[in-house]
C-alpha cells in the first residue's frame, strides 16, 4: 500500500484559490501523484473482495459516471418504497449497496428515507420496525425498516419505484419513531438550557452581592474619611497586604 498524504493534498488545492474547481486535477502534481497512489492501493484492496462485492462495487462505479451531470427532481410520496443505491464505499455499519427503502419526506431534490432489509426482519432490534410483505406492495419478502438509518440522500440515488406501504399503522410507527428522536434532543437541549440559565442567575446574585459589598465598603471609607483619616490610611497599608484593597477603592 502507497502512503498517500491527505493533509498535503488538500492544502496544496487550497493553494489554488477560485481556480481549484476549474483546473485538471492531473495538471497539478502532488493531485496527480496521490492519485496514482490512491488507484494502485483501490486496486489492491479490490483484489481481495469477494465477487459480491467486488460485482456491487462495480455496478456503483458505474452508476456513479452515468449520473455524473443529471438533476433528480421527481416527487415520492410518504410511504413510497423505493430501490435506491447507498454506495459501495460506506464507512463502518452504515447501509450499503442497493436496498428497497421508505419514502419518509421529500423535498427538492432530496428525500428522506428508511433503508430496509429482510436480513434485520423479526430480530427485535429497537432501531428495527418489522413490516410484512402482506402490508405493502413491492416487498418480496418480509422486511426490517432500519429507523436507526433514517437520513437524507439525493434523488439520484433513487434508481425505480417498488410500490408502497399499505399499512399505516407501519408509517404511525416510523413517525412515533423519529419523533421520540426529536423528543430525546429536545428534552437534553432543555436541560442543558436550563443549567446555563441557572448558572446566568447564580452569576447575577453573586455580582449583586460583590456591588453590595463594594457599596458598604465604600461608605465605611467615607465615614471613616471624615471621623478618622489617619485610620483609613493604616487600613489601606493592610489591606493592600492582604490584597483586598479592590474592594474599597
Amino acid at each position: 500500500m502507497f502512503l498517500v498524504d491527505k493533509r498535503k493534498v488538500k492544502r496544496e488545492v487550497e493553494q489554488l484559490g477560485n481556480s481549484k474547481k476549474i483546473i485538471k486535477g492531473l495538471k497539478v502534481s502532488p493531485v496527480a501523484d496521490s492519485y496514482k497512489k490512491t488507484i494502485w492501493n483501490l486496486m489492491d484492496k479490490l483484489q481481495e473482495a469477494d465477487a459480491y462485492s467486488m460485482a456491487q462495487w462495480l455496478v456503483h462505479v458505474e452508476r456513479w459516471i452515468d449520473d455524473h451531470g443529471k438533476d433528480q427532481k421527481a416527487k415520492y410520496e410518504r410511504g413510497e418504497i423505493v430501490f435506491i443505491e447507498l454506495g459501495a464505499m460506506n464507512f463502518g455499519y452504515e447501509a450499503s449497496y442497493e436496498h428497497p427503502a421508505i419514502v419518509i419526506a421529500n423535498s427538492y431534490n432530496t428525500v428522506l428515507v428508511a433503508p430496509c432489509s429482510s436480513k434485520t426482519y423479526g430480530k427485535g432490534r429497537r432501531d428495527v420496525i418489522d413490516i410484512p410483505k402482506s402490508d405493502a406492495t413491492g416487498l418480496t419478502s418480509d422486511t426490517g425498516i432500519g429507523v436507526g438509518g433514517i437520513r437524507w440522500i439525493s434523488k439520484n440515488r433513487i434508481m425505480n419505484r417498488l410500490g408502497k406501504v399499505t399499512n399505516p399503522i407501519i408509517l404511525d410507527k416510523i413517525d412515533e419513531h423519529l419523533l421520540k428522536q426529536l423528543f430525546f434532543y429536545n428534552v437534553i437541549s432543555a436541560h442543558h438550557h436550563n443549567e446555563i440559565m441557572d448558572l446566568e442567575r447564580k452569576q447575577d446574585m453573586l455580582k449583586a452581592e460583590l456591588d453590595e459589598m463594594k457599596s458598604v465598603l465604600r461608605s465605611v471609607e467615607e465615614l471613616l474619611l471624615t471621623q478618622s483619616p489617619e485610620l483609613v490610611e493604616s487600613f489601606k497599608a493592610i489591606a493592600v497586604s492582604e490584597r483586598v484593597i479592590e474592594f474599597i477603592i
